[in-house]
């Protein structure tokens, strides 16, 4: 028998009994050639009795979830000022790790006499740039160094 002849051998008994639609298959797969018992692989059959009802799925109110994360015998007007406290815990924590990196590298940096008389010097720079007239008289010092006739 081929797959098509077996096909529409399956298709025809569809059509012919439409009442065994529930009723399970008698057997799944073919008989064992060891001569087995066909019918130790069978399922269990259903019971006739109806299913049992199912839980109902409680509602979750989101509102009394949140309230009751906030800690044992929080009011709801007092979780606000809550989490503003736990925020404000974040802000001092950031404010101590900034201060103790600024002073770490304020330390490396105060080591070196070389930096500091850079930085010092630096600062000196960025005055003058306002004030004009040193900027002539350092420029005419330069000129007369070099030794130029216009002077």
């Amino acid at each position: 028998m081929t797959h098509a002849e077996k096909l529409q051998q399956l298709f025809e008994a569809a059509l012919k009994d439409p009442s065994d639609v529930h009723k399970l298959p008698t057997r799944a797969f073919p008989t064992p050639a060891g001569g087995s018992n066909p019918d130790a692989c069978q399922p269990e059959p259903a019971a006739a009795t109806a299913p049992a009802p199912v839980e109902e799925i409680p509602v979750v109110n989101f509102d009394r979830v949140a309230t009751a994360s906030a800690g044992p015998g929080t009011r709801p007007d007092e979780q606000p000022r809550q989490e503003a406290g736990s925020n404000r815990s974040g802000v001092w924590l950031f404010l101590g790790l900034f201060l103790a990196l600024a002073g770490c590298g304020f330390c490396w940096f105060v080591q070196s006499p070389q930096r500091v008389s850079a930085w010092q010097e630096a600062i000196r720079d960025v005055r003058s740039v306002g004030d004009a007239t040193s900027i002539v008289s350092k420029y005419q010092a330069a000129m007369a160094k070099a030794g130029d006739p216009s002077n």
